[in-house]
C-alpha cells in the first residue's frame, strides 16, 4: 500500500508541469460481505489525455472480502464535444484480477458518463460490460464472452485534472 501511494504522489508531482493533461482519482466503497462483514473496495486511477477526445488510463483495485487484488488498464473515448459538462464516454478496458487460487482477466467494452462538478472535479460512472472474460479459479477454469450489467462492474468515483 505504501508503495501504491509513492507512486500516485510522484504522478502527482510529475504531473504539476503538463498543463492538465494528467487527470488523479478513484473510487471507494463500503458494504456487507456475503457472511455480512465490512467489506471496503479502494481503486485509484491515473490517466493522460491525448486529446480532448482519446485518454489511456489505469485504476489499481483491492477488494477485502476475497483480499483481490486488480489492475485495469483502459482506453477511454470522449463521444460529445469536450466542452460538455456532460460527457458520454466509451472504454475499452482489460481488467485482472487476482487473490489466493483465483484469478481474472478480460476484454471489455464498457458505456459511462462524466458530468463536471466545477473546475477539474468530474464524477465518472461506468456501468455494464459487454466482451470476453477468463476465470480460474483452484482447478477450474471458464472462459467465454458476456454482456452484463450487475454491481461487479458498475464504478462511481471522482477524478481531478491536475
Amino acid at each position: 500500500m505504501k508503495k501504491i501511494i509513492l507512486i500516485i504522489a510522484l504522478l502527482a508531482c510529475f504531473s504539476a508541469k503538463s498543463q492538465a493533461q494528467w487527470y488523479l482519482g478513484g473510487g471507494i466503497g463500503f458494504g456487507t460481505g456475503s457472511q455480512n462483514q465490512l467489506t471496503v473496495y479502494v481503486a485509484p486511477e491515473v490517466g493522460y489525455h491525448f486529446t480532448n477526445y482519446f485518454t489511456l488510463g489505469g485504476r489499481l483495485s483491492y477488494r477485502s472480502e476475497y483480499n483481490q487484488f486488480g489492475v485495469d488498464p483502459y482506453a477511454r473515448m470522449n463521444i460529445l464535444k469536450p466542452t460538455s459538462p456532460v460527457r458520454i464516454l466509451a472504454y475499452v478496458h482489460s481488467p485482472f484480477k487476482f487473490a489466493n487460487d483465483y484469478f481474472s482477466y478480460g476484454f471489455y467494452l464498457q458505456p459511462g458518463i462524466s458530468i463536471n462538478l466545477g473546475g477539474n472535479a468530474w464524477l465518472e460512472c461506468r456501468a455494464g460490460a459487454f466482451g470476453w472474460g477468463s476465470v480460474t479459479y483452484g482447478s477450474s477454469r471458464a472462459s467465454g464472452w458476456e454482456a452484463t450489467v450487475n454491481g461487479n462492474n458498475v464504478a462511481v468515483g471522482v477524478v481531478f485534472s491536475i
